[in-house]
C-alpha cells in the first residue's frame, strides 16, 4: 500500500444559510455539485423511481425492503423503552426553550446512533423529482465516531480515524484512504479543520445536523442569536409524537421536529429557497409548499452499546494512504468561463437602460438573478450586504451590482417598489443575456471581469467571497483560469 501526504489551505463557507469562517480545506470548484451528491446524486432530468410521495413517511420496514442490505432497525418509538430517557421539562413552554433544553442534551449523551437520510421531493408535474441519501453517523464518547454519507465514510479504528470519500458514481479522491490521530476528545472544529470539511459540507444545508449538535461547543448559535420562533402543531414521525418548532431566519423557515421525551430532533425541514438554484424553475400554478427537503433521523438510538460491525469501511485494494485528501481536479465547470458575452443591452422596469455590454458603467459586474418571490425579496437583502461589503472596502467604485430577472417589466415594477430595492434591475425576458452564462436560474450568480470576460458562475453564490473576488479582479488576477 503507498503513502502520500497532501496538504491545504483555508476558505469561508456558507453554512445553513449563514457565513461562517472555518479554517481548513481550500474550496473548488466542484463544491457546488455536492448538494446533489449529498441528495443521492439526483438528477433534475431523470424521473424519480421511488413510489412513496410524502418525504419522511416512509417505515422502517419499507426501508429494509428497498435496501435489503441494511439489517432492520428500531423505530425511534421503539428503541425509546430501552433507553434512559429525559423527561421533558413542564417549565419549557416556549419554542426556542425547548429547542434549546434539546441541543443542550446532545451534549450529555454517552452514544448516539441513527439511520438518518436525505430526502428531496419536488413534484414536477413532468419529471418529478424524489430521492433520498444515507446521512447516518454512530458515536460514543468520546471518540469512538463513524459517519456514512454520500461523500464520505468514516470509522474509527483503535487510536485512528480513517475516512474514504465518494460512493460508486462520484470518486472525487479517487482511491485516497485518510487516516488521522484521534484526538482525547472529538470537536467540530476538529472535525472541519482537515478532510471532513470539503466532502461533509453541503452548500446551504452544512454539516449533518447531528455532528453539529454532538461536537459543536455552541450548537446552532446562529440561529438561536438571529431567528423568531413559534409552535406548530405536534405530528407524528418514525412513530413518535414531536413538538414541532418552526425557526424563522431571514424570511426562510426551517422546522424541527423534537422528541420531547429524549429530547432529540428526528426530522428537519429546511426551505427549498435555499438550493432552488440547483433545480429547474418552479412551473407556474405549481404549490412550493409540496416541495420537500428533510434530513430524517429514522432509528435514533441513545445511550447504548453501538455495534460497531455495522460501519465497517470496505477493504479495496491499492488505497492510497494520506494525512489529508489531496485536492481533486476540477470537474463539471461551466464552459462559459473565459468566455466574453455577446453585445446585450437590458432595460430595467420603466424603460431606462440598465446594462450595455459594449458600454458598461463599471470595470467589474456582478450579476444576480431573483424572480418576484419572498425567498428573492431575501436573497437581495443578501445581495445589499455584499454592496456595503464592496463599500468598506473601497471597491464600489470599480463594481456595478445588478439584479437580472426574466419577469415581465411591469410586474418587476411593483415587486421593486414593494420591496423598497434600490438596486438597478435588468429585465431579460428572452434570456438574451442569461443564455450566455450557461445554466443559470433563480438565486444564481455571475461576474464579468474587466476585459468583458466571464470570470465566474455561481449556481449557489457563496456572497460572502465576492468582495474578495472583486479584489483580485481589480488587482488583474484572472479567476476564470484558476479552474
Amino acid at each position: 500500500m503507498q503513502v502520500a501526504i497532501s496538504g491545504s489551505t483555508g476558505t469561508r463557507v456558507r453554512y445553513l444559510g449563514l457565513q461562517h469562517s472555518i479554517r481548513g480545506m481550500r474550496l473548488t470548484g466542484w463544491l457546488s455539485i455536492l448538494l446533489c451528491l449529498a441528495l443521492g446524486g439526483c438528477n433534475p432530468e431523470n424521473k424519480s423511481k421511488e413510489s412513496k410521495a410524502t418525504v419522511g413517511a416512509t417505515t422502517q420496514e419499507e426501508r429494509s425492503e428497498q435496501d435489503p442490505s441494511s439489517p432492520r432497525r428500531e423505530s425511534a418509538a421503539e428503541v425509546s423503552s430501552t433507553e434512559t430517557a429525559t423527561k421533558p421539562d413542564p417549565s419549557v413552554s416556549d419554542p426556542k426553550s425547548l429547542l434549546e433544553s434539546c441541543i443542550a442534551n446532545y451534549q450529555q449523551l454517552k452514544s448516539y446512533e441513527d439511520e438518518a437520510e436525505i430526502h428531496l421531493n419536488i413534484p414536477y408535474p413532468t419529471n418529478p423529482i424524489q430521492d433520498k441519501s444515507k446521512d447516518r453517523i454512530a458515536f460514543e464518547r468520546p471518540n469512538k465516531l463513524a459517519i456514512q454519507t454520500s461523500q464520505v465514510q468514516s470509522i474509527w479504528s483503535g487510536s485512528t480515524l480513517e475516512s474514504i470519500a465518494g460512493n460508486k458514481d462520484f470518486k472525487p479522491f479517487e482511491n485516497q484512504r485518510v487516516v488521522r490521530s484521534l484526538p482525547e476528545k472529538i470537536t467540530l472544529n476538529w472535525l472541519l479543520e482537515d478532510h471532513l470539511f470539503p466532502v461533509l459540507h453541503r452548500p446551504a444545508i452544512g454539516v449533518p445536523l447531528s455532528i453539529e449538535l454532538l461536537f459543536s461547543g455552541d450548537p446552532l448559535r446562529y440561529l438561536l442569536k438571529d431567528a423568531s420562533f413559534q409552535r406548530l402543531e405536534p405530528e407524528h414521525f418514525d412513530s413518535v409524537l414531536c413538538q414541532r418548532v418552526e425557526a424563522i431566519y431571514q424570511g426562510q423557515k426551517y422546522c424541527f421536529w423534537i422528541d420531547a421525551n429524549r429530547k432529540l430532533i428526528l426530522r428537519q425541514d429546511f426551505p427549498f429557497a435555499l438550493v432552488q438554484g440547483l433545480f429547474p424553475p418552479i412551473p407556474e400554478g405549481m404549490d412550493p409548499s409540496s416541495i420537500q427537503l428533510s434530513v430524517n433521523f429514522f432509528g435514533a438510538r441513545i445511550n447504548h452499546e453501538v455495534d460497531w460491525s455495522r460501519w465497517q469501511l470496505p477493504s479495496r485494494e491499492g488505497d492510497l494512504l494520506v494525512r489529508r485528501f489531496a485536492d481533486p481536479p476540477p470537474r463539471n465547470l461551466p464552459k462559459e468561463l473565459g468566455e466574453s458575452i455577446q453585445p446585450v443591452l437590458l432595460r430595467g422596469p420603466n424603460g431606462e437602460e440598465v446594462f450595455d455590454s459594449a458600454e458598461r458603467k463599471s470595470l467589474i459586474t456582478l450579476f444576480f438573478w431573483i424572480d418576484d418571490s419572498d425567498a428573492s425579496r431575501s436573497f437581495v437583502d443578501e445581495v445589499y450586504k455584499v454592496q456595503k461589503s464592496l463599500e468598506k472596502s473601497g471597491l464600489n467604485g470599480i463594481a456595478q451590482l445588478l439584479l437580472v430577472t426574466s419577469k415581465p417589466a411591469d410586474r418587476m415594477a411593483v415587486v421593486m417598489k414593494a420591496w423598497n430595492c434600490s438596486l438597478p434591475i435588468a429585465i431579460d425576458a428572452s434570456g438574451e443575456l442569461t443564455q450566455q452564462f450557461g445554466r443559470i436560474s433563480t438565486f444564481s450568480s455571475a461576474i464579468l471581469g474587466k476585459d468583458g470576460s466571464i470570470q465566474s458562475i455561481e449556481a449557489v453564490p457563496q456572497l460572502d467571497l465576492l468582495t474578495q473576488k472583486v479584489d483580485e479582479l481589480k488587482r488583474d488576477v484572472d479567476l476564470a483560469s484558476r479552474f
